[in-house]
């Protein structure tokens, strides 16, 4: 199961995955309401990983793609919450993370704007 949550505060796009980020998690509406959001141009977005239980190679492409694409618009991503043991080995070991802008936490950003 993956939940999704978003929430747009002083300019800043938080998006936060809960659950599952995996192959059969990847279809469904909420994933489509993502792809909507995304695509009006948010000039900076936050992907918390704070409460994803369990990603693979399909939510690792999905996470980089959408990353990708608000770069591509012109806009700014950050990845933070990198904690638990199996994402972030997942992460790392793919190296994705090394090449995205990976922060403390939300709070950072809420206090530089």
């Amino acid at each position: 199961m993956l939940e999704i949550n978003m929430e747009y505060r002083k300019g800043v796009l938080f998006i936060r995955f809960i659950g599952n980020l995996c192959n059969n998690t990847i279809k469904g509406n909420e994933i489509e309401n993502l792809e909507e959001v995304l695509n009006t141009g948010m000039s900076c977005v936050v992907f918390n990983l704070e409460e994803l239980e369990n990603i693979d190679n399909y939510g690792i492409n999905f996470l980089w793609n959408k990353y990708q694409l608000i770069k591509n618009k012109g806009g700014v991503g950050f990845v933070c919450g990198v904690n638990r043991g199996v994402v972030k080995r997942k992460l790392k070991k793919s190296k994705i993370i090394s090449y995205m802008n990976e922060i403390k936490d939300e709070l950072i950003l809420l206090h530089q704007n």
